[in-house]
């Protein structure tokens, strides 16, 4: 593989084995690194799927590339993490959104809550960034980045396997849940500053959420989320 890979789109493929950079992914390609017509560069489409192509045509604003080669597919890390944080500063959901997706988070939420200083996302912004975080960490999948409610989130976990939710109170850490290394998905809840109030924790506990003390100090938000991806994947790999 070469040391850069660019995306392209699943809905920009085109006719006849080509695929489209366009936007950003163009400027890095072309105007960045000068990439030109007959070079071979690597694509990926975050969804698994890859590919060595050669460009064939360039524009002002996109480029076409012939496949050449379909590498295999990226296997996917198991369990699948679906991480849910209520909403934070920009900037801490950017830190989030980075790591989380270097850690092949499937789905990252972002929930407002009773303690959210804020109630929006601002979407776009944070798919390129996972893009980035993507192609720096060189994997093949873009999560999904979700504005959801606490009923969408609990709606949306009902039949994930194994359901936790950040608590340092009366809770059991990691190590003491015995199906963490069989469970294909595991959906991880993480409170704002200020963490959870009690009728989200108890809303989530009836939802099947276990309490989990993923550490023993108090973590910022951003640094929970982290870390509770990063200790399962360390339980869990292989």
């Amino acid at each position: 593989m070469h040391a850069y890979q660019f995306y392209s789109a699943p809905e920009k493929e085109l006719p006849g084995e080509l695929l489209v950079l366009e936007d950003d992914e163009f400027r890095h390609c072309c105007r960045v690194l000068r990439k030109t017509i007959g070079d071979e560069i690597d694509v990926f489409d975050g969804k698994g799927r890859r590919w060595t192509a050669r460009i064939e045509a360039m524009g002002k604003a996109s480029a076409e590339c012939k496949i050449i080669k379909e590498c295999a597919p990226q296997p996917r890390l198991k369990p699948s993490l679906l991480l849910g944080v209520g909403i934070l500063k920009t900037n801490q959901i950017d830190e989030i959104v980075v790591n989380a997706t270097a850690l092949e988070a499937s789905v990252i939420a972002f929930l407002p809550t009773v303690h959210s200083i804020k109630n929006r996302i601002n979407k776009p912004r944070l798919e390129k960034l996972a893009l980035t975080a993507a192609k720096q960490s060189g994997q093949a999948y873009l999560p999904q980045i979700l504005a959801l409610s606490m009923a969408e989130w609990l709606q949306l976990n009902s039949a994930v396997e194994l359901k936790l939710i950040a608590e340092q109170q009366d809770s059991v850490t990691l190590n003491q849940i015995k199906n963490i290394k069989t469970a294909g998905q595991v959906a991880v809840m993480i409170g704002p500053e200020g963490g959870f109030d009690s009728a989200e924790i108890q809303q989530a506990r009836q939802a099947g959420f276990i309490k989990v003390n993923i550490f023993p100090y108090r973590l910022r938000t951003e640094l929970a989320a982290v870390t509770s991806l990063a200790a399962i994947r360390t339980l869990t790999a292989n």
